[in-house]
This record gives C-alpha cells, structure tokens and sequence, in this order.
C-alpha cells in the first residue's frame, strides 16, 4: 500500500524549499515537466521501480534524462533520494500533490469545463472571471469535449459542481414527471 503521508511530505518540503528559494515558478515547471514525463512515457516508472535494475544504473539514468529536461537540481535530488529509499512509486503522488500544495498557497484553484462541443476562448475566459468573482480566487481552467451533454455546460471547481446541461435539465424534467 502506498502511505500517502510520505508523498505529502516530500510535496510540502519541495514547496518550502521553492518559497525559500524563490523559485517556485522554476519549480512549479519542473514539477509539471516531471509529471508529463510520469504520465506520458510508462516506461519511465517501471524502469524506477524495477527491482532486476541495478539502483546506480536506475540513478544515474533519471539523473541523466531530468537533466536534459533542464530539471533543478534540488527536484533531481529529491527524485534519486525517493529511489534510494525504496519509494519510487509515490512520484507520481508527489507531483500531484506539489501541485495541490502550490495552488493552496498562491490562492488558485483548478477546474474542469465539460461542454458538447468546442467552446470559443472569449467564453472560457467569461466563464473563469465569473468563477473567480464567485471564489475570490484565481481559476485555472481545462476543458473536455463530451457530445453526451447534448448542450449547456458541466464545471466543477473544487467540490463545486455547477450543471447546466441539458442532459440534466432532462433528469430533472423525467423526474417531475414520475413524481407527478
């Protein structure tokens, strides 16, 4: 079982160390860079945690591949410390987290924009300056193309979910209906 515990405090001592620093923009890239190398290559953490690989090999290769990524060194470092304690696994938990941690303290939030078909930017925008008048926060948003909605838009924010779907103007309408 993965201790969530640990990937929080590796994620909470690489904020620190960001703030202290000032680097927390190099940081947050770097950090970005390494998930996008977790997520989108699969042979990359089965090479790190695969135990018939010599550990100095396992080292000196992710050494070699986030320097050529220009990743800082103190994240390299932290990465080879996570191998070298046995911990591999939890990378992809401590970017994650970092992110959450980093979005906490410089007041963001992130969410997602469900909607049937392409939206225009000038929306997006409308719709995150509205989201952050309503959260006093700084919005960050995605959008996911989903043609089940039939029309309107799904956001969620947080643990906010704003529906204005017609798909579930239609849930609704079927279940006045039942109700009588």
């Amino acid at each position: 079982m993965i201790k969530l515990s640990s990937a929080r405090r590796y994620a909470k001592t690489l904020i620190e160390i960001a703030q202290e620093t000032g680097q927390m923009e190099k940081f947050s890239a770097d950090m970005n860079i390494l998930r996008q190398i977790i997520d989108n290559i699969p042979e990359f953490m089965q090479f790190i945690i695969s135990p018939t690989i010599d550990i100095n090999v396992r080292k000196e290769t992710v050494k070699d591949i986030l320097k050529k990524h220009n990743i800082n060194d103190l994240i390299i470092n932290l990465v080879l410390l996570v191998l070298d304690s046995g911990k591999a696994k939890l990378l992809p938990y401590i970017c994650k987290l970092y992110q959450e941690l980093e979005d906490f303290y410089l007041g963001r939030v992130r969410g997602l924009v469900r909607v049937p078909i392409s939206i225009s930017n000038e929306d997006l925008d409308l719709i995150k300056q509205k989201l952050e008048e309503k959260l006093n926060k700084k919005v960050i948003l995605t959008t996911e193309i989903e043609p089940s909605l039939i029309g309107g838009i799904w956001v969620k924010v947080g643990d906010l979910i704003f529906d204005g779907t017609v798909r579930r103007q239609l849930e609704i309408l079927k279940e006045n209906l039942i109700k009588g």
